[in-house]
Formats: C-alpha cells, sequence, structure tokens
C-alpha cells in the first residue's frame, strides 16, 4: 500500500468517457489545479462504440500506474456512517469457471486460494492502520462452506495474530448476520475485509444506507496499478473519487486538504455521513 510522499507531480492517466463524464471531469480538473494538488493528467478520450482500447492508453496506465475514471451531504436514517468495504475481486463465486453437466443442469466453482486471501486481507489490516482504523471485520460464511471460507478465515486469523497491528481490533460476522447488522447498526462497523461475492452485496448495503451508490465512489487497486472511478454520473461524487486518488498518489500536501473539503460537503447538507465502498469493481485486489 502506498505510503505519503513528498508532493511530487505525478501523473495520472484520465478517461472523462461519455455522457456528463467530460463536463465533471473538466469541472473538477479546475478544482484540483485551485489547490495546486501535485498531479497532472494524460486524458484519453475512449467511447463506448470504440471496437479496441488505444494502445497509447494501455501504455499510459502501465507508464503512470494511476487511473481515474468518470458530497453534498444527504440526510439519511443512519449518522456517523464512516465505513470502508475491501473486497477481492479476482476469485471466487466470479471467477467464471462454469459448465452444464447435462442439459439444464449447471455447475458453477467458487475458488478460493491461500494467495489472494492473504494478499486482500494483509491490505485492509496495513490500510486500517494506515488511515486511523480501530477496528477490522473479515466478512464470510465458514459455517456452511467450511473448506473455502474455511480457507478465507484462517488468512484472516494468521495476519490478525501477528503483533505488527497491535492497535487493530479483529473481529469475524456471518454475512447473512453482517447484512442485518448493517441496516440496523451500521456505525459498528470500521473496515470490512471480504471474499468476492460477499463484498459486492456488502458494499451496495453500506453505499444504500449512506445515500446510494451515486455518492459512493470506488477504486481498484492492485500491486502497482489503480484504476479509480463512480458508481453513477455524481459530480460530488467525482470529488471524492479523486480525493481518493489523491490519497493513493501519495502526497503529504495534498492529504491534508481533500478531507476538509470532503467535511464541509458533508455538513453542508447537515449530515457527517461517509461511506466508501474500496476495492470494489467499479473495489480492488
Amino acid at each position: 500500500m502506498p505510503r505519503p510522499g513528498f508532493g511530487t507531480p505525478r501523473p495520472v492517466t484520465l478517461i472523462p468517457r461519455d455522457g456528463v463524464g467530460p463536463l465533471v471531469t473538466g469541472a473538477v480538473d479546475q478544482v484540483m489545479e485551485a489547490m495546486h494538488a501535485p498531479v497532472y493528467f494524460e486524458k484519453y478520450n475512449i467511447h463506448g462504440d470504440m471496437k479496441t482500447v488505444p494502445s497509447e492508453l494501455i501504455e499510459s496506465i502501465k507508464k503512470n500506474k494511476c487511473t481515474a475514471l468518470t458530497f453534498r451531504g444527504l440526510p439519511t436514517r443512519h449518522q456517523n456512517i464512516d465505513i470502508v468495504v475491501i473486497r477481492e475481486n479476482t476469485e471466487g463465486e466470479y471467477a467464471g469457471l462454469k459448465h452444464e453437466v447435462v442439459p439444464g443442469v449447471v455447475e458453477s466453482l467458487k475458488v478460493i486460494t491461500k494467495f489472494c486471501s492473504e494478499r486482500i486481507v494483509k491490505y485492509a489490516f496495513e490500510y486500517a492502520y494506515l488511515n486511523n482504523r480501530k477496528k477490522v471485520t473479515a466478512v464470510h460464511k465458514a459455517n456452511i462452506m467450511k473448506l473455502a471460507d474455511g480457507l478465507f478465515l484462517e488468512s484472516c486469523h494468521e495476519i490478525a495474530s501477528t503483533s505488527k497491528y497491535p492497535s487493530i481490533h479483529y473481529n469475524e460476522m456471518i454475512v447473512d448476520n453482517c447484512s442485518m447488522q448493517l441496516v440496523s447498526k451500521p456505525a459498528q462497523f470500521d473496515v470490512m475485509v471480504t471474499p468476492n461475492l460477499y463484498g459486492n452485496l456488502v458494499s451496495n448495503i453500506s453505499a444504500g444506507i449512506a445515500g446510494g451508490t451515486g455518492v459512493m465512489p470506488g477504486e481498484n487497486v492492485g500491486a502497482d496499478h489503480a484504476i479509480f472511478e463512480q458508481g453513477v454520473s455524481a459530480a460530488d461524487e467525482e470529488r471524492m473519487k479523486r480525493m481518493r486518488m489523491l490519497d493513493y498518489s501519495s502526497s503529504k500536501r495534498s492529504r491534508t486538504i481533500p478531507p476538509r473539503g470532503r467535511r464541509s460537503l458533508n455538513q453542508e447538507g447537515g449530515v457527517a455521513n461517509d461511506c466508501v465502498a474500496e476495492g470494489e469493481s467499479p473495489h480492488a485486489l
């Protein structure tokens, strides 16, 4: 996970896309320039009717390792919500391993590996440590899927039991109970780490209790590259997404500016809710 840097300007690949994307990204660019954020954009116009992705765009993403794709406070039932969902999104039920055994019978495989489980759990604890978070909750269904989700929990236990994160409290919650707890007592959650499918469900519930997917930014974070995007075309969510991108870009100077701007946006609407669905694919590893 990137550590704070020294404010050196960093190139970021920008893809405005279609619709209101160019308008929204243009407005945010003005904000970034006014705050002297140490990033500059390499813009590439990609449209939905294009049959292939230009090779120069791929090279830009590989070179820059950071890509941006294209809130006002909202009155909600719950107050003081600040949840980060970190979801593994390379395997699990979405691995795409499925076939028709005989006509009318389909078999779909759920794949869980030690490598990917350890990677996403380490990221969750590292994120919590670097962002002064107090708790990491592992979401699972190991009571039924004893081998697959059991392997995921085993990785959680190993990393949580190390002496590297003594200030972070670790707990576990079965996904169906977690869903109920999210809509009844969401303030109990801080950082949540999940396998692929559960992260899809939990992040959408988390977004729903804080105003909907339209105000939740998402990010896909890999070992060397990251993509930041919004769920729908929302100008305030675009600002939130850019703030997260600045965090990733590791600038001490810019990191001190966005949170104040984010909080003022939230308080303008009369509440102070903040829920970021991370690692979902719009996400993460």
